[in-house]
């Protein structure tokens, strides 16, 4: 609240007021008391006045068509910018992000059973282990899905990227095995060239090699499809998404390594991890060597 006797500094804030608007009137009396009685604010005041005369006695203009309609247009684009933007509701709006984690983790089961139908004997199970199959693998698929989509609660950014690479190497593993012929994948690599030559120093080399082809792959594309969004260290999120893919993998080995011997799915599983370790580096060696800069320019 202002006092009775208001200072220069005050009055020289009010004293456009008596001129524009009407100011309230206990104001203004203090106003005009402070000037009546200021010579050094008397004076601004008879200057501000003149400058108002000289502002009334200038002749009307008419504004240019072309300068009205800018300034009306600006003006609207003022208005327009100062609009809220429209909110876009986004897929975690309508589905919450752990059940969205989880419907995907159910989507992603079934659609990797239905891969591996085609080139493993499934009838050759009992109904209990595959089911024990699918349960082991929807429940890892549902954790990664949780990290993923950050539905844990404290989850680092890194497990995130991690969990997201690993999850894309599973899918295109399993866009992969579409192509593969009407039988398992062991026979189909068994029946290439490199199988056979492989097969000649020890079916355990063979798998083990066979093993690395089928994770270094699509963990290698997943890499330089993500590698470039992930904000942490390379070396480490090329660790822990090899040994997250590998987690996925192996229900997936196991089922169609089950017919032949154990000695199969051990080495089919260590060439894997080697398969995805080799990948994740060779991603990484991509990255810093600033590979992927040229490409883009390219």
């Amino acid at each position: 609240m202002i006092s009775e006797k208001i200072s220069c500094k005050e009055a020289r804030d009010y004293l456009a007021a008596l001129f524009d608007v009407e100011p309230e009137e206990r104001t203004k009396q203090r106003v005009l008391s402070h000037l009546a009685n200021c010579s050094a604010c008397g004076a601004e005041k008879e200057a501000l006045e003149e400058v108002w005369r000289q502002i009334g006695a200038l002749p009307d203009v008419a504004v240019p068509a072309h300068l009205r309609d800018k300034i009306i247009s600006r003006i609207k684009e003022m208005l327009l910018a100062e609009k809220p933007a429209r909110v876009r509701m986004g897929w975690e709006d309508w589905l919450p992000k752990p059940l969205a984690a989880i419907a995907g983790a159910i989507a992603v089961t079934f659609f990797t059973l239905w891969v591996l139908r085609r080139v493993t004997a499934f009838e050759e199970f009992s109904y209990e282990a595959i089911f024990l199959f699918s349960a082991l693998f929807a429940g890892i698929s549902t954790g990664l899905f949780l990290a993923a989509t950050g539905s844990l609660a404290g989850i680092s950014p890194r497990w995130q990227w991690a969990a997201r690479i690993s999850l894309l190497s599973l899918a295109l593993t399993m866009v992969g095995t579409l192509f593969c012929p009407e039988m398992s994948l062991i026979m189909w690599w068994e029946s290439l060239p490199p199988g056979q030559l492989l097969l000649a120093l020890g079916r355990a080399i063979s798998h083990l090699m066979f093993g690395v082809v089928y994770a270094f792959l699509p963990f290698f594309v997943a890499f330089l499809i993500l590698g470039r969004k992930v904000k942490e260290d390379l070396l480490w999120q090329a660790i822990a998404g090899g040994i997250f893919f590998l987690f996925l993998l192996l229900p997936a080995i196991y089922l169609q390594a089950w017919p032949l011997s154990m000695g199969v799915f051990v080495s089919w599983a260590a060439g894997s991890l080697l398969g995805s370790f080799m990948g994740g580096l060779s991603g990484v060696s991509f990255y810093r060597r600033g590979f992927w800069r040229y490409a883009a320019g390219a």
